[in-house]
Order: structure tokens, then sequence, then C-alpha cells
């Protein structure tokens, strides 16, 4: 399942791809994203790339590690 939340350049050598999402909530060790195709994930702080903002109602651009949207299968 490929996510329309995710931006990535197939030319791109950057370890990290754009996901397009709201900040849920988090813990001290992840953080929950809901992306604009309305699908949730935690994803562990070590693979974010990019600061974000504790708040519910912008949209935010989150950098995530490359492995781990390939792991829960938001990219091939």
């Amino acid at each position: 399942m490929l996510s329309t939340s995710v931006k990535k350049s197939p030319d791109s050598r950057e370890p990290f791809s754009i996901v397009k999402g709201f900040y849920v909530s988090e813990t001290p060790r992840s953080v929950l994203v809901k992306l604009t195709d309305r699908q949730s994930f935690w994803f562990p702080k070590t693979f974010l790339y990019s600061n974000y903002t504790p708040h519910t109602v912008p949209i935010q651009d989150f950098k995530i590690d490359n492995g781990i949207l390939k792991r829960f299968r938001l990219i091939l």
C-alpha cells in the first residue's frame, strides 16, 4: 500500500522522504502521525529528521527515514 501523503523524488539520494500529516500524540520514544489519507502510524523519534510542532491542527511536513517508510509499506 503506497501512500499519497509521502513525497519522494525518484532522483533523490536523501535518506528521508517528506510525509504530510498531522501531529496527534507522542511518547518519549515515538510520535503518532495521522497522514492526509487518514492512516495513522507511530514513528520512532530516531527516524525523524525534522522538527515538528506538537499541535494537532495544522498539516505539517515530517522528514522521515526511508527505511521505516519501507517497513510500513508507505514507499517502495
